[in-house]
């Protein structure tokens, strides 16, 4: 998608004649509509509540951390509880579905805890959040490296940290591949969000988040459940050719990959045979919820102080869109394998194992702002 790069916020009306090998869109000459009559308005909140159309109007976006709960241990590469937060309160419990059993953990807002988090649109698409792990990893480890006690300070949410099922802890076919079919794991998350939520899912609509492996399972369970989930933040996921054709949502989904282009675990082109290219998942995604190219937006986000990331490359539908409901692709140019704003304990190395990262963008706050916005 290099080369749709526009300053403006409003729609770019292209004509799209196929795809190259590597996967990446053609662009078949036609030019961009005249802009309309009425001007974007800029929020003076892109830091707190992120916006892309404000983004791509020169607002500042960049994100902060370490605002709400200390940082974990350095140096805690497998944690076995989730760091403490003051406005924090954790619970636990566990399920077993068909022979598969997860344990989780709950971080939800503690009794005494002021409401910090601002009230718009963004914060009004789910108040439930299922945070899915990589490989290897399991539910407190996520909490603490990708900073999801902060976010249920600030946005006021439930965060619910399952364990994979079984022997091996892993929710996709990433770099260990699980024992548990993927319709087990479905079915795990289902019991889950019914042991945490109630069967009348009084909690409102789930968001459902995950890395790498967790990637896999945040679009799959997306997928399969589409009329209870209302968005999906896919990171770092080997989506297969397998997976992308079984998806046929009944309802639209909201959904933000981010992904890095130098992945070299899950690679960004499409591999034959193993990978259709993350630029092909996004145009499913897309258009299951009825979105076109032509109204195909981007805005090129700054990566300050990273070597080897030179830019964020954000592109997203959802004016236009049948459902009212949008999508969105980032695509970290230079990237590795990881969650951008990683808060781990690689950080302390000279490099990152995954290949570079970048805290150009928050995957954290700023993906889940993300989807509030494309959730219409």
């Amino acid at each position: 998608m290099q080369g749709l790069i526009t300053s403006s916020a409003q729609p770019l009306r292209r004509c799209f004649t196929g795809f190259l090998l590597l996967g990446l869109l053609a662009v078949a000459g036609c030019a961009k509509e005249d802009a309309a009559d009425d001007p974007v308005v800029v929020s003076k909140n892109c830091q707190q509540n992120f916006d892309p159309a404000a983004a791509a109007q020169g607002a500042d976006c960049a994100p902060t951390y370490e605002q709400y709960c200390p940082p974990p241990p350095e140096f805690d590469f497998y944690s076995t509880a989730p760091a403490s937060c003051d406005d924090v309160q954790t619970g636990s419990g566990s399920v077993t579905v068909d022979g598969a059993t997860s344990s989780y953990i709950v971080l939800s807002p503690a009794p005494s805890q002021k409401t910090l988090a601002v009230q718009s649109k963004q914060d009004t698409v789910g108040r439930l959040l299922i945070a899915l792990h990589w490989a290897g990893a399991n539910g407190p480890t996520m909490a603490d490296r990708m900073r999801l006690r902060d976010l249920v300070v600030a946005k006021n949410m439930t965060v619910v940290l399952p364990d994979a099922p079984g022997a091996v802890p892993s929710w996709g076919n990433s770099v260990l591949v699980p024992i548990s079919t993927a319709e087990q794991r479905i079915a795990v998350l289902d019991a889950i969000i019914e042991d945490v939520s109630g069967p009348t899912k009084a909690s409102g609509p789930v968001l459902v988040a995950g890395v790498s492996g967790g990637g896999i399972m945040a679009f799959q369970y997306a997928c399969a459940r589409s009329e209870s989930v209302s968005g999906a933040l896919i990171v770092a996921a080997e989506i297969r050719p397998a997976d992308l054709e079984a998806c046929q949502p009944v309802s639209a989904v909201a959904t933000v990959q981010i992904h890095g282009s130098d992945d070299l675990v899950a690679p960004y082109e499409p591999v034959p045979l193993l990978s259709p290219g993350v630029e092909a998942i996004f145009e499913k995604l897309y258009a299951n919820n009825g979105c076109v190219a032509d109204d195909l937006q981007q805005v090129i986000l700054p990566n300050p102080n990273e070597t080897f990331v030179s830019d964020i490359e954000l592109n997203w539908l959802r004016e236009g869109c049948a459902s009212g409901v949008g999508n969105a692709l980032i695509k970290v140019n230079g990237g590795g394998h990881n969650w951008p704003g990683f808060d781990g304990p690689v950080d302390v190395l000279p490099f990152n194992i995954f290949g570079p990262k970048s805290t150009g963008f928050d995957a954290t706050f700023q993906g889940l702002e993300l989807l509030g916005y494309l959730g219409g």
